[in-house]
């Protein structure tokens, strides 16, 4: 499902034309794509980079989009997650800098290491990240693969625009959690191919 595909359903099943409701839609389903990324974690949503930390810099800078981390490995090493304060006080300002074993998500656009790095080291950071949304992309992996949740997801938000009866939202709320169930399932059966894939990789013949 692409996004006019998408926009000419929502207007045909709310049957509602009015200029104002046209111009709410891209809201209705950019709320709709941000409320699937926050009840759901599916493996679309993640993204690995490799990057360097700085030598005597404790923080990291986070990528344009990153939400959480689902792990953060420095110099090979996969760290241990804690929370900010518990690194501020394990390892305060002047003391001595080594090889990372810690870290913690500082705020919205960086991390902090624990130990302060006392090297330039690779680091690789997995997290979670807010696609692009249908609305300004045309096609995603949600209107691909995940269509019919973020229709109905997209209906609850023009029902409420509209101030349909609540049995009218509560309809399009259960076709949705529906949809979000079977998501789920697929998302699970997609971590669980890829990781046996992985793990029965063999090296190539030569």
């Amino acid at each position: 499902m692409n996004y006019a595909s998408l926009v000419a359903e929502i207007q045909g099943t709310a049957e509602y034309e009015e200029a104002d409701f046209v111009a709410a839609i891209p809201e209705f389903v950019q709320r709709a794509e941000n409320r699937i990324f926050r009840d759901i974690d599916l493996p679309a949503f993640k993204q690995t980079d490799t990057t360097t930390v700085t030598a005597s810099n404790k923080f990291l800078s986070t990528p344009d989009g990153f939400q959480y981390a689902h792990y953060f490995s420095v110099n090979g090493r996969m760290l241990l997650p804690k929370q900010v304060d518990w690194i501020a006080e394990a390892y305060p300002t002047g003391h001595t800098a080594a090889a990372p074993i810690y870290y913690a998500q500082f705020d919205e656009n960086s991390i902090i290491m624990g130990p302060t790095p006392n090297s330039g080291y690779s680091c690789e950071l997995c997290y979670a990240r807010i696609p692009e949304s249908i609305v300004t992309a045309g096609t995603t992996w949600i209107g691909d693969n995940a269509g019919r949740a973020l229709f109905y997801a997209s209906m609850v938000e023009a029902a409420i625009y509209m101030r349909q009866d609540d049995n009218v939202i509560m309809a399009y709320e259960k076709s949705y959690q529906d949809s979000l169930a079977g998501l789920a399932i697929y998302g699970a059966l997609r971590v669980k191919s890829d990781t046996f894939k992985e793990r029965d990789k063999r090296p190539i013949e030569q």
